[in-house]
């Protein structure tokens, strides 16, 4: 519970260091009349980065580091932030107790560090809480290379089906035959059309938030092998069984339903619910193999639970 804090109180000292280059910048215009409040503002400052910073430690020790490499950086340069803090607020202190020009040399130093600093921690931080590139706009994906290329379809369109391909029997031919030894047509399902059709869902709705830098709930959906591992609620996909497989049946909550994937815009259409369906319906074949052989190898103990986020 208290690191989950982390998020709230990380504002109060960005805030007030916001406030302390503010008056630093005008106190060097006009003089002592902005410069007494400093050091207090700056202790305050540097006191709740401590605290955001703690908060942050027993939310990665509590409940595990879900960001790979991206949370790391954030905890790390979020440590760093906070002891520049600590040093620049008794730079400060010296300043007005010492009278020390290197102290105030110092402590100016340190206020465009920990700018710096705050400005780069807060670009992970966003990622994290966002997405990838969420300042500068769009999103990197290793899937998106290989992505079908074909626009999306509207709402209008079709529900996706399995491609079929029929062999070449003659109906003449069947006729000929006896009741007894009538030949049935036989039917291929196109794998890799399935999984495109499936891809191409989990790439555009998934993939954002379940990705190797920032893996919610411990899965990420950037390749094939990932999605059938799942993540730490058990199996996103459990291959011929959709209704048990919570890739999907999150995504079919209700839009009003907090346990909805994405959580976040508009819901999965129709089409694209049932692209993810056929695929898991025909055992979640991968983009290399035509059958399923080794989906169930990759899944994990039925009784595990299947709450998993998509």
């Amino acid at each position: 519970m208290l690191g989950r804090l982390h998020v709230v109180l990380i504002h109060l000292p960005l805030g007030l260091l916001a406030g302390v280059v503010l008056l630093r910048l005008l106190s060097a215009w006009y003089g002592e009349r902005y410069r007494s409040a400093l050091p207090a503002l700056m202790w305050l400052c540097a006191i709740g980065g401590l605290a955001a910073a703690a908060a942050g430690w027993i939310l990665f020790i509590g409940e595990g580091n879900q960001w790979g490499a991206l949370g790391s950086w954030h905890q790390w340069l979020g440590t760093a932030l906070a002891l520049v803090l600590i040093a620049t607020a008794w730079a400060m202190h010296c300043v007005f107790t010492a009278g020390s020009w290197t102290s105030s040399i110092a402590a100016d130093i340190g206020l465009v560090c920990c700018a710096v600093l705050a400005a780069i921690t807060g670009h992970y931080g966003g990622q994290m809480t966002h997405g990838r590139n969420y300042l500068f706009g769009g999103s990197s994906s290793s899937l998106a290379a290989t992505a079908d290329p074909s626009p999306s379809p509207s709402t209008n369109a079709p529900a996706v089906a399995p491609i079929v391909i029929h062999s070449d029997t003659d109906a003449a031919e069947q006729e000929s035959h006896d009741d007894n030894d009538q030949a049935e047509d036989t039917a291929e399902v196109d794998y890799q059309a399935l999984w495109r059709a499936a891809e191409k869902v989990i790439i555009n709705h998934c993939e954002e938030c379940h990705n190797s830098d920032r893996a919610r709930g411990y899965l990420n959906l950037e390749r094939y092998d990932l999605i059938m591992r799942g993540g730490s609620s058990g199996p996103a996909v459990r291959p011929g069984e959709p209704q048990r497989s919570p890739l999907l049946t999150l995504a079919e909550l209700p839009e009003d339903n907090w346990d909805r994937m994405p959580p976040d815009g508009p819901p999965l259409k129709e089409n694209e619910l049932d692209a993810l369906r056929q695929w898991i319906i025909h055992g979640a074949p991968g983009p290399e193999n035509g059958d399923n052989d080794d989906t169930d190898n990759a899944t994990q103990n039925d009784d595990e639970p299947d709450n998993n986020e998509p």
